[in-house]
């Protein structure tokens, strides 16, 4: 998807990208989870 955009990235930038960025981003859905019971019962996460 990035090299289709003219974007150069390693795998291991994308792995520390996911490793950085994920721990916040379960902590964020997780508190949005318990405070929306209408959102609560599936989600679903696009690479965009």
């Amino acid at each position: 998807m990035l090299s289709e955009r003219g974007v150069l990235a390693d795998h291991t930038t994308i792995y520390r990208s996911v490793q950085k960025y994920g721990p916040e981003l379960d902590k964020r859905i997780r508190w949005y989870r318990q405070t929306s019971p209408v959102f609560a019962d599936s989600w679903r996460v696009d690479e965009t």
